[in-house]
């Protein structure tokens, strides 16, 4: 309902302006509708991988890749929805799962589900959670708030050239998207084995998906930044303003970056599943708020010539220095179980 209610103040604190306001108010208001299926969702997916069970909600996860590629095909190209037909496709296929989500969560016999006469909160439990999942909202409230700065400073930059960035950030996300279900294997790995006092073998668990991430992740940005031409010409169309010089140099630099995105991505997966989140507090405050907004917005302040330069130079710098510091925090994680268990 906030995020329903408060889109065309949201889009005004992120510079938008004329048809990019219009077009965001449509798209945040839209995509609100979905909070509370991906909630559910969420919930959902954590149980099953808490069980070892990742099959389905892998299955889930593809079907609604292909449920978004129809429907934005149909809303967008056939029936001309415009912005709004990319929103209300997202939508959807991020709230299809619903009815089967609840029928998991709630009837099935088979797998670990919830009976709501055990909605009552216990005091130990409780404690238990809220001291390991605070650090966590903290971390993911300051990564929204600071991305929102961060997009609207990339706004104020005139359309060309926010459309030529967002080109950039759009091809990256085809090797960012692939760190995501590994960082989360190696939560379950790291979990049970924690849990089972098996300190070795979740360290080298860790090891494991470290090496393979950065082999994959070197791979593929080298396979992209080799196609990164034909991708941007293929993303744009003649109605849209944009720089090609922007967009190819922010594309060369985000993808120069993606090893160390997956390197970041999988020390964090390393901090939670350990129950160390307020390490990911600590590495995520020092990127995004220490080093990558004051870098962009005072190289812009101090130097003319760089402007939007300093967009993928605050990038750079950030992801590098909280690699090190990540570094340094791992040192200190002994892989003791932290959760405690009440009868």
């Amino acid at each position: 309902m906030l995020m329903f209610l408060l889109a065309p103040a949201l889009a005004k604190i992120m510079n938008a302006r004329g048809e990019t306001y219009e077009y965001a108010v449509t798209y945040f208001r839209i995509r609100s509708l979905e909070i509370l299926p991906m909630f559910m969702y969420l919930i959902y997916q954590g149980i099953r991988h808490a069980e070892d069970q990742s099959i389905l909600p892998t299955t889930f996860n593809f079907a609604s890749i292909i449920i978004n590629i129809f429907f934005a095909w149909l809303f967008v190209k056939e029936l001309d929805m415009g912005v709004a037909g990319a929103a209300w496709a997202t939508m959807i296929s991020n709230s299809f799962t619903l009815p089967f989500v609840l029928f998991g969560l709630f009837f099935n016999r088979r797998t670990l589900s919830v009976n709501i006469k055990e909605f009552f909160p216990d005091k130990e439990t409780s404690k238990d959670i809220l001291k390991l999942v605070f650090p966590a909202s903290i971390t993911s409230a300051l990564n929204a708030i600071g991305f929102m700065i961060l997009t609207g400073r990339l706004l104020s930059f005139g359309d060309g050239i926010s459309c030529g960035l967002a080109i950039g950030n759009r091809i990256s996300l085809l090797v960012t998207n692939i760190f995501a279900p590994i960082s989360t294997i190696l939560s379950t790995y790291l979990i049970v084995n924690i849990e089972n006092n098996n300190p070795a073998r979740a360290r080298k668990s860790y090891l494991t998906a470290l090496y393979f991430i950065i082999g994959l992740s070197v791979v593929l940005t080298g396979i992209v930044m080799l196609l990164s031409k034909p991708l941007i010409h293929l993303i744009l169309t003649k109605d849209i303003p944009f720089d090609y010089n922007v967009a190819a140099r922010f594309t060369f630099w985000l993808l120069f970056t993606q090893p160390f995105v997956a390197i970041i991505r999988i020390d964090h997966s390393y901090f939670n599943a350990t129950g160390h989140f307020n390490y990911s507090l600590i590495s995520t405050l020092i990127g995004l708020w220490v080093i990558r907004i004051p870098v962009l917005y005072s190289l812009g302040l101090i130097f003319n010539n760089v402007v939007w330069n300093a967009s993928w130079i605050s990038l750079v710098v950030s992801n590098v220095v909280m690699v090190v510091i990540n570094l340094f925090l791992k040192k200190r994680i002994t892989l003791e179980r932290k959760v405690s268990y009440y009868a």
